[in-house]
């Protein structure tokens, strides 16, 4: 079944696949007073990357994307490529999932068992990607207005505790530690684009992954800027690296007039909503690959078992919530560097040498 995914449907998708779990975390923590200035120049470093992503949804031939990658490189090369990024989408469910039963019991029901909310998590998961990508990207366009309006009143009511003072000194222990910052937040969210990639199945036009991959990266990106700006300002730079989930923590200190308190669940309520999404697209990309190597046409009798196998892997993937801080602000690893940067760079140039050698008839099986 080929969906087809509507560009401003797409978009809401894309915002809320990359805020996922990543609004709860202190993203860039080493670049201290700087972590605004690291935040851009990841952003301006993500973006050619986001841009290379969209260029090669557009230029694989066929309808499918797993067909495209076969017609381009051969049924193994593309197994291969399908093996790669369906165990990278399934051990990202893990993290997900993992990440949401820890941050529950750290900042609430701290005696409730982890497999209690990654069950629950799952169950929900599990019925979305069974509908498929077309429907999530439906439902994350209602509700990414939700996350926007909490988040807009959020910052409002954070604003009379904004000290512009955690922003200086600017650069005072020079520019590697904003290239660090960079770099960590880089690999974790803005790269993990790369799985929307296979995500998709059918666009409008050819030119819609470029609006659908692009906008929804800017978007998301300007949105963590200024969450992790309006968070620095308010709790400083100590604290910001200092504590596990720091935007949780400047929320809980909005306060009007002792009657407009304890506002933290707009914050739990907006890491739910995207990683929720952030799950479900993990499971339909793995789902996708797993039948790509399997050699079945459809997908969905897949997602049952995978989703299945999130609840002890999550229980295996970390050991409390210091590894699981740990693993969300770590530098690239080298396999996030194969998945993020290296296997899209060769797809893109091999599918960009077959383009310009077959001419237009490429491009007229691309679309």
């Amino acid at each position: 079944m080929n969906e087809v995914t509507a560009d401003r449907h797409g978009i809401a998708l894309v915002v809320l696949y990359l805020l996922g779990s990543t609004v709860i975390f202190g993203l860039g923590g080493r670049a201290g007073t700087d972590v605004w200035l690291a935040f851009l120049v990841a952003i301006a470093v993500g973006f050619p990357f986001a841009l290379m992503y969209a260029r090669i949804r557009v230029l694989l031939p066929g309808e499918g994307l797993w067909e495209g990658l076969k017609s381009l490189l051969g049924i193994w090369p593309a197994r291969f490529v399908a093996f790669n990024y369906g165990f990278f989408a399934w051990r990202l469910s893990f993290l997900v999932a993992r990440d949401f039963s820890e941050f529950i019991r750290t900042v609430s029901l701290d005696n409730t068992p982890q497999v209690v909310p990654v069950l629950f998590s799952v169950a929900v998961c599990l019925w979305a990607a069974k509908a498929g990508i077309e429907v999530l990207a439906r439902w994350s366009s209602i509700f990414i207005k939700v996350v926007l309006v909490l988040m807009f009143i959020a910052l409002i009511l954070l604003a009379k505790d904004i000290n512009f003072d955690n922003f200086r000194p600017v650069l005072y222990h020079g520019f590697i530690p904003v290239v660090l910052g960079a770099l960590e937040i880089l690999e974790f969210p803005l790269l993990e684009t790369v799985l929307l990639l296979w995500a998709f199945s059918g666009f409008r036009t050819k030119k819609s992954p470029y609006r659908i991959i692009l906008f929804g990266f800017l978007i998301a990106g300007a949105i963590l800027f200024i969450v992790t700006g309006v968070t620095l300002a308010v709790i400083g730079p100590d604290t910001y690296r200092g504590t596990y989930f720091p935007v949780y923590v400047a929320v809980s200190r909005i306060n009007i007039a002792q009657f407009l308190t304890r506002l933290e669940a707009t914050v739990a309520m907006v890491f739910l909503i995207g990683g929720f999404v952030k799950v479900t697209v993990c499971l339909i990309v793995a789902s996708k690959a797993l039948s790509a190597l399997l050699g079945f046409s459809d997908y969905r009798f897949l997602v049952t078992p995978l989703a299945l196998s999130i609840m002890p892997g999550a229980q295996w993937i970390h050991k409390g919530v210091i590894e699981m801080n740990r693993r969300a602000t770590a530098l690239w690893q080298p396999y996030e560097v194969i998945i993020q940067v290296i296997i899209p760079t060769v797809v893109w140039i091999i599918a960009e040498v077959k383009m310009r050698k077959k001419g237009p008839v490429f491009r007229r099986s691309g679309k």
